[in-house]
């Protein structure tokens, strides 16, 4: 009986603690991404933010250099803020001189979808787990790769 009161009691104060009720958010995957990509290319959508892509290398799959791909999904990123690199760290020089992302080269993890759109094939993230883009790209910017990522848990997603 002590012994079954105490594993209830384990359970309670587990299911009870922070930790316990924390939310997984989404993150990049590199291995998750590669092998469900059809399609793996590093791309560019020049100065205008709205998921329009120029394909500049093919890493896998079918597109060649200089294809377009239209992602719609990517505009999601046409504001500044959601391109602002916050970095867990959270230094004064993060603050004060915070890096700002842009489409000039990123490295797309596609999957090709049903049908078409437009004048292309409908393109998808390569990550099913939770079907959004922002977890299928990851930006170059000053030879670094960002993505995004939860580095706590509790904690936001970090790009």
């Amino acid at each position: 009986m002590k012994k079954v009161m105490r594993e209830f009691l384990l359970s309670v104060m587990l299911l009870g603690s922070p930790h316990a009720q924390a939310e997984t958010l989404p993150s990049f995957d590199l291995e998750h991404c590669a092998w469900h990509a059809t399609d793996i290319v590093v791309a560019s959508e020049g100065d205008t933010i709205d998921g329009e892509l120029s394909a500049l290398t093919v890493l896998s799959g079918g597109l060649k250099i200089g294809d377009s791909v239209s992602v719609p999904e990517l505009g999601q990123f046409r504001l500044k803020e959601s391109r602002t690199v916050r970095s867990f760290r959270n230094t004064s020089d993060d603050k004060e001189h915070p890096l700002v992302l842009t489409g000039e080269r990123m490295m797309v993890f596609l999957k090709r979808g049903e049908g078409k759109t437009g004048s292309g094939p409908n393109w998808g993230p390569a990550s099913p787990f939770f079907a959004g883009m922002d977890v299928s790209v990851v930006w170059i910017a000053n030879g670094h790769v960002y993505g995004f990522t939860q580095v706590r848990n509790p904690g936001p997603p970090y790009s």
